[in-house]
């Protein structure tokens, strides 16, 4: 949907009588916000992954430990 104000009408199947006009207005943030957030989110995807590969990596090389 292209920005700016839009108007939408329902017309319910085998009717011919249109709903009142619903107005909604779109506005998108700035494409840098949107691509700071992307690439935020993707090195919290990879620390988390190298986190989880550590532990696991860290973990197989410790002992046992039984009772």
């Amino acid at each position: 949907m292209a920005e700016g104000n839009h108007r939408f009408r329902v017309q319910t199947a085998g009717s011919s009588v249109w709903s009142a006009p619903a107005q909604v207005t779109s506005h998108y943030m700035a494409r840098e916000k949107v691509n700071l957030l992307l690439l935020l989110g993707g090195l919290v995807v990879l620390a988390t992954g190298a986190a989880i590969v550590h532990g696991h990596l860290t973990s197989r090389s410790e002992p046992d430990e039984t009772s």
